[in-house]
């Protein structure tokens, strides 16, 4: 007995030996997957005996939310070795590029997240880190996916890992939306350029390729196993969804909410995750809106609420003067790091649907009217 504890203990530190002379984190983590599968198929552990052990060797070498996430993947990977190129044939940009080139050339008549914007960054000191949670709530056309745009490809410049679950719009529409964005032009324009092979949609090209190894995109139908699955090869930091109640497989959209709620629940404390979620207002919020309230609550319920660090309101206002587009008020109505409940118009750019940096601070022009009036029988006034 006592010499197969030893043994046991033998071949804990030769693993932990094995991942301590690993060079880089990714090669640890890596080492773990294969470490995992290694442990079920030679050694006959059961997976709770694997975890075990290698949580154990890979103590204090990688913090424990890498070595739950290397461990998880290596599950994955043990029951579905398909995963990964399966991510990559289906989230990489090349495959929407290809599919949006074919398609308009067929046709003949054709790090710490920030927002980008200073004010707005200034409410959050530091930015919104790992494992926080971004709620961003709009009606529709609200430009909610130009903002989250905005923040992705300003993350991913920065030299961060990005995954973007695009389930209202397909990735050849995001592929177009990112084409916008860098030629500074709308969308017929850039349909244009990409239809005859210009040269500025070379050079645009060019730079998005650049962009491809922290951005990916992956389009729907998705369910949550298939999200979870992604999350897991990609290796990204942080993940959006865009938006929450178009996740598939429930019956209703509370569900949906409440279903996405938990999952993400898990994901960021098992993993450490960054999320940025997105959802459509609710008709109540909308009604409210009308009559001069703020403080709109995405579909779904408030299970959302309860789980988010940041929540931002997206608010259409009509222009000062006459003509022009209307105003993009943005409100932070959640902010766990400091102050809430401060709007500013912040200023899109069309017809390219890019964001300016800078915002300015507003107020309200006009109070809600209250509710209740004094209760005045017996009282002298």
């Amino acid at each position: 007995m006592g010499n197969t504890q030893q043994t046991k203990r033998s071949q804990r530190l030769s693993l932990r030996e094995m991942i301590a002379a690993m060079e880089s984190e990714d090669m640890r983590s890596h080492l773990i997957e294969i470490q995992y599968s290694h442990l079920l198929q030679e050694e006959h552990k059961t997976p709770e005996e694997a975890s075990r052990i290698l949580l154990y060797s890979a103590r204090g070498l990688l913090s424990p939310p890498k070595i739950r996430r290397a461990i998880s993947r290596g599950k994955l990977l043990s029951k579905r070795p398909e995963s990964a190129k399966q991510f990559k044939d289906e989230a990489k940009g090349a495959r929407h590029r290809t599919e949006l080139e074919q398609a308009l050339r067929n046709r003949h008549n054709l790090t710490p997240v920030t927002f980008g914007i200073d004010e707005l960054d200034a409410l959050i000191p530091g930015g919104i880190t790992a494992g926080e949670v971004l709620h961003i709530v709009g009606g529709e056309g609200g430009l909610k996916t130009s903002l989250l745009l905005h923040i992705l490809c300003n993350y991913a410049k920065q030299g961060g890992q990005a995954l973007f679950f695009s389930l209202d719009m397909p990735p050849e529409t995001i592929e177009l939306r990112r084409f916008m964005r860098i030629m500074d032009c709308g969308r017929e324009r850039a349909k244009e350029h990409i239809k005859y092979d210009t040269e500025e949609y070379r050079r645009a090209r060019e730079l998005l390729e650049e962009q491809d190894e922290n951005l990916s995109v992956m389009g729907g139908p998705l369910g949550l196993g298939k999200m979870q699955a992604a999350i897991l090869v990609s290796g990204a930091d942080l993940v959006a969804i865009d938006y929450v109640t178009l996740v598939d497989g429930h019956k209703n959209e509370l569900d949906t909410a409440r279903e996405v709620t938990r999952a993400v629940r898990n994901w960021r404390k098992t993993w450490g995750i960054t999320f940025i979620l997105l959802s459509q207002m609710s008709r109540e919020s909308k009604r409210d809106a009308f009559q001069g309230g703020t403080g709109g609550h995405g579909i779904g319920g408030s299970s959302l609420e309860q789980l988010v660090d940041y929540e931002l309101e997206l608010m259409k206002d009509e222009p000062l003067g006459n003509g022009g587009n209307p105003r993009l008020i943005a409100t932070l109505r959640k902010n766990r790091a400091g102050q809430s409940g401060v709007s500013f118009e912040i200023f899109p750019c069309f017809p390219s649907l890019t964001f300016t940096g800078r915002a300015e601070r507003v107020e309200r022009d006009r109070k809600r009217k209250a509710l209740f009036s004094e209760y005045l029988t017996g009282r002298t006034v």
